[in-house]
């Protein structure tokens, strides 16, 4: 209870802080409408307006150059590979789906997710634990700590993606898609709306889950982790790529730019065999 009571008293500032200023611009309006009248007020009103969205129009030009020139721009390569998951569901997606739903149970309510928008069926790597014949859990040792470690294997598992949106248009163009990854047997046929056997999806990274499988670490985090570290790959591979054109002069804009550092200013005509003018 102690590391509450900041929040709270920062709250009941804030809360008197609104109100005074609240007040205070009340009385700043009331004021104002006595000493120059109701229609010289609309007139300061309009020209405020007219001022504050030109700097919104200005702020936006910012924010434009801002984003697009000036600023850095970071790779997410988990958010990479959910684009192309959302390029690849648009373009797989049958005709015929229309709504994902969760089927709920006795104490949740049957709840419409969203419109599928988008669907396709991939391979993910998973992790499991090794068993023998009999059904028991086998042992190895780990050559760095000499402990007996359950032994575990990597195989490859189905799963299904689907992409949602909850909205239609105009309103989606301002959200971007879910991505949804379920196994194939946690739902039923893919035609019309299509049911989840469950109640909740959770989010994990920039995907969502089933709420009975957001804590399998070995499944969910394998996963996305194994994507990730493909994705790093190729783009190691892509910047060699560019380095090796650079370095063996392939790269026409590299070679375009070498060559303007290179130019020499070559004197005119007259100037050649005459002495710079002497320093005052």
């Amino acid at each position: 209870m102690p590391e509450s009571t900041p929040t709270i008293v920062n709250r009941e500032q804030r809360g008197k802080v609104f109100l005074i200023g609240g007040i205070i611009l009340v009385g700043v309006i009331i004021l104002t409408i006595w000493l120059v009248g109701f229609s010289s007020i609309l007139k300061i009103f309009g020209v405020l307006a007219i001022i504050l969205f030109a700097l919104a129009i200005l702020g936006l030009l910012i924010y434009l150059l801002w984003e697009l020139f000036f600023k850095k721009q970071k790779i997410d390569v988990i958010y990479l590979n959910k684009k192309k998951l959302i390029q690849a569901g648009i373009r797989n997606k049958p005709d015929y789906l229309q709504n994902l739903v969760l089927s709920g149970d006795k104490g949740h309510t049957r709840v419409t997710w969203g419109k599928i928008t988008g669907y396709c069926r991939i391979q993910v790597l998973t992790e499991q634990t090794d068993m023998d014949q009999n059904g028991f859990t086998i042992y190895i040792k780990n050559p760095r700590t000499g402990k007996q470690e359950p032994k575990t294997v990597i195989i490859k598992e189905e799963q299904d993606v689907f992409i949602t949106e909850k909205h239609g248009f105009p309103w989606n163009i301002f959200s971007e898609p879910d991505v949804v990854r379920i196994h194939p047997l946690d739902h039923d046929d893919l035609i019309g709306d299509v049911t989840v056997k469950g109640f909740s999806f959770v989010p994990i990274s920039e995907y969502w889950f089933l709420h009975s499988e957001h804590m399998r670490v070995d499944k969910i985090d394998k996963a996305i982790l194994g994507e990730a570290k493909r994705s790093v790959a190729f783009l190691i591979l892509s910047d060699m790529h560019e380095l090796v054109q650079k370095s063996s002069g392939l790269n026409s804009e590299h070679n375009r730019q070498m060559e303007m550092k290179n130019l020499v200013d070559l004197p005119l005509p007259g100037q050649q065999n005459n002495p710079p003018p002497p320093a005052i």
